[in-house]
């Protein structure tokens, strides 16, 4: 294809003005687009493009997270404020959304999909699920990624790479002897890689995002107890303990009576289990954990050359009370407070209340609501720059 014309003086002169507008109200750009067919065509412009997102330190902006409904199949998009809204996934589930791309399952595949284009239909790729999965007793949990050079470790940025080759990582654990496999889809070849198994008898995977350090995807255990590392260069599968500041904080709300029921410490009755998260710290350089506990929030970082093996170092990075942020509100100790997502990028921490679902900037401590639904529990921040242009495909 031939690489597309430069823009004229007159579009240069449009182009200059619109690439000062700031990239945290999407919409902005497709409302402009209307004005006239000079905005409209320096905007779908894919030079614009890439310098609006070199300017802009080619950070794409959070457009909303997805969600999975509790009594169906479906799953669900929550906008953020003056963003266009993108497709619900009628009969699919979402399992995870990163680099432009959104992961989901059905009874019989899994789909990779981008919600932005393709405005008259949604456009997918699907992916079989690997044999380890379909086994019996198997729970299991997958993360989507691009496939572009220097993706995997490297410097990549996914600006562009929407319709380009991506991996799936498909991690399950058998529930009886405790086994856990691990396995990489490639699109470019159709193929899942050679599973890596290793025993796991402290917990198994559940359906939480993963997050993704350097060339590693780290997948939550059930209760947040443990977590599940695997290189994606190596194809080595270990697994390690959560914070042990955090298992403290889980004996000192939580108790099990004899019938092996979740009660609270203090004999208050039936007990909410608290909620945790993986998050990265310093940039994407580090893994993060995160976890609310009695209206607070708790943030962790791993340590730096932490080894390999059942134990790591972490270090407490940040505690937030949150009964001290003004915006917040609907906090319960008991109830639906809880963490129920990170949007890596972004640094932004989403919390659930009995008042609906709220972001908290943990450096800034600033807070943003998103939606008054407070039956979410998990969410999938979508990261993309959004434009016309993409919108029709």
């Amino acid at each position: 294809m031939d690489p597309s014309p430069s823009l004229n003086n007159d579009d240069a002169t449009v182009a200059a003005i619109l690439l000062r507008l700031p990239p945290d109200d999407p919409s902005a750009l497709v409302r402009l687009s209307l004005v006239s067919k000079c905005w409209r065509r320096v905007l779908a412009h894919p030079d614009f493009l890439r310098r609006y997102r070199a300017r802009h330190h080619r950070t794409p902006p959070m457009l909303g997270f997805y969600f999975r409904e509790t009594l169906s199949t479906d799953s669900t998009f929550v906008p953020a404020a003056a963003t266009p809204l993108l497709p619900d996934l009628r009969g699919s589930s979402v399992c995870d959304a990163r680099h432009g791309r959104v992961l989901v399952s059905t009874p019989c595949h899994l789909a990779v999909f981008n919600p932005i284009a393709g405005a008259g239909g949604r456009t997918e790729r699907l992916v079989p699920f690997p044999k380890f999965a379909l086994r019996r007793g198997y729970y299991w949990q997958a993360a989507v990624l691009c496939a572009a050079d220097g993706c995997v470790g490297g410097d990549h940025h996914h600006l562009d790479c929407h319709g380009g080759h991506f991996r799936v990582v498909l991690v399950a654990t058998y529930m009886g002897p405790r086994v856990s496999h691990a396995g990489i889809y490639s699109s470019h070849t159709g193929m899942w890689t050679e599973t890596t198994s290793v025993n796991n008898i402290y917990a198994g995977v559940t359906k939480k995002p993963s997050a993704l350090v350097g060339d590693t995807l780290y997948f939550p255990c059930v209760l947040g107890t443990k977590i599940l590392e695997y290189n994606m260069s190596t194809r080595n599968l270990q697994v390690f303990s959560s914070p042990t500041t955090h298992l403290d904080l889980l004996k000192t709300v939580l108790t099990t009576t004899a019938k092996g029921v979740l009660v609270t410490a203090d004999g208050g009755g039936l007990a909410k289990m608290p909620d945790s998260v993986l998050t990265t710290a310093e940039g994407g350089r580090r893994l993060g954990f995160a976890a609310v506990v009695a209206s607070k929030l708790f943030m962790w970082s791993r340590a730096a050359g932490a080894g390999a093996g059942h134990n790591v170092e972490w270090i407490a990075s940040r505690t937030i009370d949150l009964n001290m942020l003004p915006d917040i509100h609907g906090l319960s100790p008991t109830t639906s407070t809880g963490v129920i997502g990170f949007a890596d990028g972004v640094g932004v921490i989403f919390i659930r209340t009995d008042d609906g679902v709220f972001t908290v900037e943990p450096g800034s401590e600033r807070v943003k609501m998103i939606t008054s639904r407070n039956d979410i529990q998990t969410a999938y921040p979508y990261i993309s720059f959004y434009s016309k242009d993409l919108a029709e495909g």
